[in-house]
């Protein structure tokens, strides 16, 4: 199984950045798989992100800001 945990900008880094961590299931439990981070630069600004959806088949990441915008990424390119 797999899934996202997504960390906007905060007091965690002084960079207007989202990110998306991989959530893994080990034999341990759940954890975050930091090698595979993918982060999508200036994202919202200094407005925070509060939903994101993929669209795999185009490998697209729609994001919806607290600025009243939704945003697609193409994280890679």
């Amino acid at each position: 199984m797999l899934g996202f945990v997504m960390v906007d900008a905060d007091e965690w880094s002084s960079q207007e950045m989202f990110q998306l961590i991989h959530l893994v299931k080990g034999a341990g439990g759940w954890g975050l798989d930091r090698e595979t981070v993918v982060g999508l630069p200036g994202a919202h600004g200094s407005e925070l992100v509060r939903s994101f959806c993929f669209y795999d088949e185009q490998q697209l990441v729609f994001t919806a800001g607290e600025d009243g915008c939704v945003k697609a990424w193409r994280p890679g390119s």
